[in-house]
């Protein structure tokens, strides 16, 4: 049995353990364990103070996952999760001879370009304009960089029932921004979907890309999400003056159209439909 090793286990991960097939053994690693999982084999492990040497040595893992996420919103923090972290993972995974990818999730923050009338995708190189982005565009290249076959996902906005940021931002007209902007997002079970369809191919010694950009097939204004969700919750739209003025990036990748890959939710309508009609049914 495959063995996929993920490293910085969190709600992403949590996902595909929960949904991954009979063909994969799956072992994760985090700072601190509460309860164990059926679908996986989680180890206590601080990737900066434990010996990983020792621990892919212990697993010797087919494939890796990193996923580990900032904890704060500092420049320290970003370089320890995308930089520091991933740096010594790689370098555990090159000592590794079982290991024959390694996944790395980024985002999309990376790119800190504000174009209008373009659409940018996995051809245009970056420009990070913040702390966040520098650090994840600094973990890219790693990965580019490593000997290991590699693959990175860049990951707009995710959101799904658990991550509904945007529905607590609809109903409170309070917090909405000044100026709207496009807003790129995908829903976290296509994150899964598509880490799991990817995991597939390699296991089935398919060759993929190194680099794929996972949002939904639609950008859309931030206000005309808003409302829309204020009118599917049974409340007044909000007009906004400048509502014209948008502000921000679309992003669309240009690869998984060619794959044998669905989005099971390609725009906010399907993704924010599903998640409302969730959150309904839990009150009644």
């Amino acid at each position: 049995m495959a063995k996929l090793l993920i490293v910085g286990y969190g709600k992403v991960a949590h996902s595909i353990a929960s949904l991954i097939s009979n063909d994969f053994k799956v072992f994760g690693l985090r700072r601190s364990i509460y309860s164990q999982e059926e679908n996986v084999e989680l180890i206590k492990s601080d990737i900066f103070k434990d010996k990983l040497d020792e621990i892919f040595t212990k697993i010797n893992p087919d494939f890796v996952l990193y996923s580990v996420a900032a904890d704060e919103q500092s420049p320290e923090s970003y370089e320890n999760a995308y930089v520091n972290g991933l740096k010594k993972v790689i370098q555990a995974a090159e000592k590794c001879q079982s290991v024959k990818h390694l996944f790395f999730l980024s985002s999309t923050r990376v790119y800190g370009q504000t174009v209008k009338d373009r659409i940018f995708s996995e051809i245009d190189p970056p420009t990070p304009i913040d702390f966040g982005g520098h650090s994840l565009l600094r973990g890219e290249e790693l990965t580019y960089k490593s000997s290991l076959t590699t693959t990175i996902i860049r990951l707009s906005g995710i959101y799904g029932c658990n991550r509904n940021y945007l529905i607590r931002m609809a109903l409170d007209s309070k917090s909405w921004p000044a100026t709207n902007r496009w807003t790129n997002r995908i829903h976290e079970n296509d994150v899964t979907r598509f880490f799991l369809f990817l995991l597939n191919l390699v296991k089935e010694k398919h060759i993929i890309a190194p680099l794929y950009l996972l949002t939904d097939e639609e950008p859309a204004p931030l206000y005309e999400v808003l409302n829309w969700i204020r009118e599917k919750s049974g409340l007044s739209k909000i007009v906004v003056k400048n509502n014209d003025v948008i502000e921000g990036k679309r992003l669309k990748s240009g690869l998984i159209d060619k794959l044998s890959f669905q989005l099971k939710y390609p725009n906010y309508i399907s993704g924010y439909g599903m998640i409302l009609e969730h959150l309904k049914s839990k009150k009644t």
